[in-house]
């Protein structure tokens, strides 16, 4: 084994993009009422949540320090990945 890893930002990242088809095929199937109501909202959580998640967990790797900067730089890395 090289040895090498996957980022934790893209890892998440992946995770939250997968999320996010998952969920906007569910609303798709559940109708356009569903697909275009208050509820398709709740995508954005799904990409918040998964964020702040990969930050924590970068934070926890960093041996509990992380500078402002990477934190936004890993929150936008996963937020891309999800929402783009």
């Amino acid at each position: 084994m090289s040895g090498k890893r996957v980022s934790i930002p893209l890892q998440f990242g992946l995770i939250a993009a997968g999320a996010e088809v998952l969920f906007i095929l569910g609303t798709y199937w559940a109708g356009p009422k569903v697909f275009v109501g208050g509820i398709a909202y709740l995508g954005y959580l799904i990409a918040i949540d998964f964020a702040v998640v990969a930050v924590m967990v970068l934070k926890k790797a960093n041996g509990g320090i992380i500078v402002f900067q990477e934190a936004v730089k890993a929150s936008f890395i996963v937020f891309m990945l999800a929402l783009g």
